[in-house]
């Protein structure tokens, strides 16, 4: 797509204004704002709707002394040759839309809105044409996204992300894929039968997993070997622990079940026994005693907690049928002050029909008008009409005094009615407060016999208690002062012989504890090797991986590298954090990153990616180069229509030339 012509009308100050350029290049020089930018943002806006900026909404009025121009329109005309020969006018007419409201003389601003016009040829008119058609039209002309990127040198690296830099580099240059890699270098070979259905960076990322676990559980082998090792016990412990196996054990036994059997004979030989005896069943009846005499006293507290009960079920009933009563009590007690109410409101209203009397008018004789008596049957006539009307009012009031009269006699009957009620009502809430009274007195007189009931014992229990008396006394009178010293030593004797059967077991126990301790030392020294060697396994894939990378990386960047002159690109940093290399996309010329470069180089290497991108896309668009007074020498742009914009301070009006 070339152009051939763009007319300016009253867009963004330039009042009237036609490039020429007739599909050729072109340079446009203007001082600082005098509109050389607005001449690229009118095709964008005439294409697209948008300005140099990618912007929607910006100001496409002209401004008068600092005021955007009202009641006019702001017009924008390119032609264009398009590939295949054929010549296009596109025309889009930005304007105020005036409506008069009804019932109003002056017309209101109503918003702005855009007419379109499409023609085939030179046609500066063109065809109206709805917006979505318009739309769809340069859709079928040129895509918005790779039209910026060919018409502007600055778009593809200050307006795109890296991500989506990098996206359009692989997409026109080509990816290489994993296999490829593996297959072009041997030494690679490794991956091979890794690469399945993952890449080399999943495999990896699940490698440096599996291998950083194997590096936590080396790590915790050796601290488990120390601690096993600190537990080792002493070849005496050992030599000892063996002399009690073999022998030791029985023979403490023997002497222990002897000593048992001279306690045992010592203890059968004591004369209190008897007495203990005696005393243990005396006890044993006292307690069978207190069992009966609690059994019977919990008995009666039974018996007595069912008459309670029923009396409880008395106040319950009664504490209901109260609050039932108070419940119409207060019914009643309110319909009584609403008939007392009612009353005193009908005697108002029957005393008020008492002072109301019927006002006689007054009859004319003379007409006011001629002076002359009025006729006597006229006269006469209207006598007799006063007359029906106080006959009238008169029965009127006697029928309302007779309702009312008939309505407070009613109303007296039932405030009569239920007073009575009340009455009875309140009667009856006295009887059920006495009947409630009565009844906790009951229950209470329940529950203190309840408490009271007493315990009584058999007449025999106190001959029983002197009897235990009696025999506590014989049991402290006793002494065997020499028995109960070679009881003490018997049981001290086979305390110690079971210390020492003690001490033999535990040291059986430390030894076999010992042994357990040598034969996981011996697991985790196997452990620790068969770790290192899968240890070592993975370290050579994370290496074959990292390799890899480096190697694709070197594949990828040369080959994008020889689609282009002097841009270069950087597709991959080095990562410090986890030792890899992480995903980029920076522009570069002779190892100096675009952010870095001078404007000419910036503008220079924006021109080699449109060159790049233009025989991809299969597109070639006019390319405008802003702040084209920095390049001293363009690379080669062969059937490129390029437009320089030139800073020129000597040029106040903006000059063409081809």
């Amino acid at each position: 797509m070339k152009l051939i012509s763009l007319m300016l009308k009253n867009f963004k100050g330039l009042k009237n204004f036609t490039f020429e350029p007739k599909g050729l290049s072109a340079t446009i020089y203007g001082d600082n704002a005098t509109g050389k930018t607005t001449v690229m943002d009118a095709m964008l806006w005439l294409l697209f709707g948008k300005n140099s900026e990618n912007a929607a909404d910006f100001g496409i009025k002209t401004r008068i002394n600092g005021e955007e121009m009202s009641h006019g329109e702001h017009e924008v005309c390119g032609v264009f040759e398009l590939d295949d020969g054929r010549v296009i006018t596109l025309r889009k007419v930005y304007h105020e839309v005036w409506t008069t409201p009804r019932s109003k003389a002056t017309a209101v601003f109503n918003g702005n809105t855009v007419d379109y016009f499409i023609g085939e040829g030179n046609n500066p008119v063109g065809v109206p044409t709805k917006a979505g058609e318009y739309k769809k039209y340069i859709e079928s002309l040129a895509n918005e996204d790779i039209f910026k990127l060919l018409t502007n040198p600055m778009f593809f690296n200050t307006s795109l992300s890296w991500q989506k830099r990098r996206d359009i580099i692989l997409e026109v240059c080509g990816n290489i894929s994993d296999q490829e890699v593996v297959d072009g270098y041997p030494e690679l070979k490794g991956l091979a039968e890794l690469i399945g259905n993952q890449t080399v960076e999943q495999i990896k990322k699940e490698t440096v997993f599996k291998a950083k676990r194997i590096k936590e559980e080396l790590l915790k082998i050796p601290p488990r070997i120390d601690e096993l090792q600190l537990a080792e016990i002493p070849e005496q412990v050992v030599f000892e622990a063996k002399s009690f196996s073999n022998g030791g054990v029985v023979e403490i036994q023997k002497e222990i079940d002897a000593i048992s059997q001279k306690l045992a004979e010592a203890k059968a030989n004591d004369p209190k026994n008897t007495i203990k005896s005696d005393l243990g069943t005396v006890e044993l009846q006292l307690s069978q005693m207190t069992a009966d005499a609690t059994a019977v006293q919990e008995k009666e507290r039974a018996r007595l907690r069912e008459f309670m009960a029923a009396e409880t079920d008395v106040v319950n009933g009664l504490v209901r049928e109260l609050s039932e009563l108070m419940g119409q009590k207060t019914q009643l007690e309110m319909k009584i002050a609403a008939c007392t109410d009612k009353r005193t409101r009908l005697l108002s209203q029957f005393q008020d029909l008492v002072t109301e009397t019927f006002v006689i008018p007054e009859i004319t004789t003379i007409c006011p008008t001629c002076g002359q008596h009025i006729p006597e049957e006229e006269v006469m006539a209207a006598q007799a009409k006063i007359a029906q009307d106080a006959e009238k009012f008169n029965l009127r009031q006697a029928n309302k005094k007779s309702a009312i009269q008939a309505e407070g006699a009613t109303n007296n009957e039932n405030k009569a009615t239920y007073e009575k009620a009340l009455t009875e009502v309140m009667t009856a809430i006295n009887h059920k407060d006495f009947d409630l009274a009565e009844a906790r007195k009951r229950e209470n007189l329940f529950a203190t016999q309840i408490k009271e009931v007493p315990l009584t014992y058999p007449v025999d229990r106190e001959k029983l208690l002197a009897k235990k008396d009696e025999l506590l006394a014989k049991l402290e009178g006793s002494d065997d002062a020499a028995r109960e010293e070679l009881i003490t030593e018997l049981e001290q004797t086979r305390k110690n012989l079971q210390d020492r059967m003690d001490e033999g077991r535990r040291k059986v126990a430390l030894v076999e504890a010992d042994e357990r301790n040598k034969s996981r030392i011996k697991e985790l020294l196997e452990k620790e090797k068969s770790l290192n060697s899968e240890y070592e396994k993975l370290e050579e894939i994370i290496f074959l991986c990292e390799s890899f990378v480096r190697t694709k990386v070197d594949m990828l960047t040369a080959k994008i590298n020889s689609k282009f002159r002097i841009a270069r690109f950087r597709l991959f940093n080095e990562n410090i954090v986890n030792d890899g290399i992480a995903e980029c996309c920076e522009t570069m010329v002779d190892g100096v990153p675009f952010t870095d470069l001078n404007n000419a180089m910036r503008i220079n290497v924006g021109l080699d990616i449109i060159r790049t991108l233009s025989q991809h896309y299969n597109f070639a668009a006019p390319i405008f180069i802003d702040n084209a007074e920095s390049v001293t020498n363009f690379i080669e742009m062969p059937n490129q229509q390029m437009i320089s914009l030139i800073v020129s301070e000597s040029d106040k009006a903006l000059r063409v030339v081809l």
